[in-house]
């Protein structure tokens, strides 16, 4: 059945206020995403209850801790009540398939969908503002940077990272709880599943600039388990092409 999807698949427990757990993939030789319009993955989230629990949050940089782009959103949880077919995918009809699968994704509300080119405007606009380098910059009124992202989703940058220099990309989740403002929701210690499936980047543009001419799609997969319950990865997240850029 679709709730059989093949992904990568990070297990969290006990994961206290404000702590994130995370993955990453290095790149030795530095990764070029310039010419790429849009970073797209599919996200899945079960075992809580409210969207407000869970986040994703993505990072691209230099490195993972000083120099990095990040992008967060809230996970919606699949209902876990829904009856999935156990018959096997080939024998379920074309509008059987798409229930299953608008179930288990929430398109509309978990598909991550970032326009790259509102990294480089959040550092300008950063810049312009003073902003201290050393610290996370989030801009607080930001939609026009987030077009096509999900509902309350972010985006914060830190350092000088640069996505013609990408070393390193990272993808976890967090438990967004504050006990000092309870009142914003979310839960003291968040237990669940969280799978990512198919990221990649799309919009090749071989021309200066950001207009995507053609289409493309390159998976970016591989991550090795950096402070994560990791439990398990299968080959249905693509291979890395490391030619890409």
């Amino acid at each position: 059945t679709v709730a059989n999807e093949q992904s990568i698949v990070m297990n969290v427990n006990n994961l206290g206020p404000g702590e994130l757990t995370m993955m990453k993939r290095v790149y030795p030789g530095g990764l070029n995403m310039i010419n790429y319009s849009n970073v797209r993955m599919f996200v899945h989230g079960e075992g809580y209850e409210n969207r407000g629990d869970a986040e994703l949050v993505m990072r691209f940089g230099t490195d993972l801790t000083n120099n990095y782009y990040e992008y967060r959103q809230p996970i919606s949880p699949s209902d876990p009540e829904y009856p999935y077919s156990t018959e096997p995918l080939s024998d379920l009809s074309n509008a059987e398939r798409n229930m299953e699968a608008e179930e288990v994704w929430l398109y509309d509300e978990n598909s991550m969908n970032i326009l790259l080119r509102a990294f480089n405007e959040l550092k300008q606009l950063r810049d312009q503002q003073g902003g201290d380098q050393s610290e996370l910059y989030t801009c607080s009124n930001c939609g026009n940077l987030l077009q096509n992202a999900p509902p309350g989703a972010e985006i914060s940058s830190r350092g000088n990272p640069s996505l013609d220099r990408v070393g390193e990309i990272g993808m976890g989740i967090q438990n967004p709880y504050d006990p000092q403002n309870p009142d914003n929701g979310g839960i003291a210690s968040l237990d669940g599943s969280f799978w990512f499936n198919e990221l990649r980047v799309s919009g090749f543009d071989n021309q200066s600039g950001w207009a995507a001419n053609a289409k493309a799609e390159v998976q970016l997969a591989d991550f090795a388990s950096v402070n994560a319950n990791f439990n398990r990865e299968t080959d249905g997240f693509g291979a890395l092409d490391s030619r890409l850029g």
